[in-house]
């Protein structure tokens, strides 16, 4: 019963997926149409809007999928579809969480972190800082040397007073 409702349930968010895909390609042909996304409260009376709606409720109401990759896989395709629509601001951080978890299951804990982290810095200013990895599981190259600190290091001398 379970795999059956969640192949139902994956029917219609198929279904939602590409009304939205439709109405989101048809966005630029409509001055009105792109008016309307212009502005945050009109927005909500496009077509677009109301399949990422539909699409949103088909997704996040969709029982678990367990071990069918197939489903998985839709359900991720269908979750990044609503994240670049830009739509329904209100509610992409759950969509980004629901992302992440099925993105743990199906590739593992790194691009699940890579995904949540995304989430999280949306709309934060890009860093302007570079990356840095770090490989602690190998030894150092012959050219690095380890300089040993010591545990209790010396007193440095008192400053002189004023």
């Amino acid at each position: 019963r379970g795999t059956a409702a969640a192949a139902n349930a994956a029917d219609y968010a198929a279904l939602a997926e590409g009304e939205l895909r439709a109405a989101l390609g048809i966005v630029g042909s409509s001055a009105s149409t792109v008016e309307k996304l212009g502005s945050p409260f009109r927005r909500r009376f496009t077509t677009a809007w109301c399949w990422a709606e539909v699409l949103h409720h088909a997704v996040m109401g969709m029982p678990a999928v367990g071990e069918d990759v197939r489903l998985r896989a839709q359900k991720i395709r269908q979750l990044k579809l609503l994240l670049e629509s830009r739509l329904c601001i209100s509610r992409r951080g759950r969509w980004y969480s629901e992302l992440a978890k099925e993105i743990l299951r199906a590739e593992g804990v790194s691009p699940a972190m890579h995904v949540a982290a995304e989430g999280l810095s949306e709309g934060e200013a890009p860093p302007i800082s570079a990356t840095v990895e770090v490989d602690l599981t190998s030894e150092p190259a012959a050219s690095q040397e380890v300089v040993p600190v010591p545990l209790n290091p010396a007193p440095a001398a008192p400053l002189p007073r004023l």
